[in-house]
């Protein structure tokens, strides 16, 4: 799912939230950790709320509320 181009310092956020919309939280978790630092700030933006609203279903509610 990971974009080929790794060049692309926004790809594992964008294969991070079609992993959300694909249902697969797993994968969706790891590809959003691991990209977001990276991001440029309108892709971080959203991808932080996807990986705040796994990390609240996962039980991991103050890590979530520190996104």
């Amino acid at each position: 799912m990971l974009a080929a181009n790794r060049e692309d310092s926004s790809a594992p956020t964008h294969a991070g939230r079609g992993a959300v919309a694909m249902a697969d939280l797993a994968a969706a978790r790891g590809y959003l950790e691991r990209g977001l630092p990276e991001a440029p700030a309108y892709v971080r933006q959203h991808g932080t709320v996807a990986l705040a609203w796994i990390l609240q279903h996962s039980g991991e509610e103050e890590r979530a509320r520190e996104l």
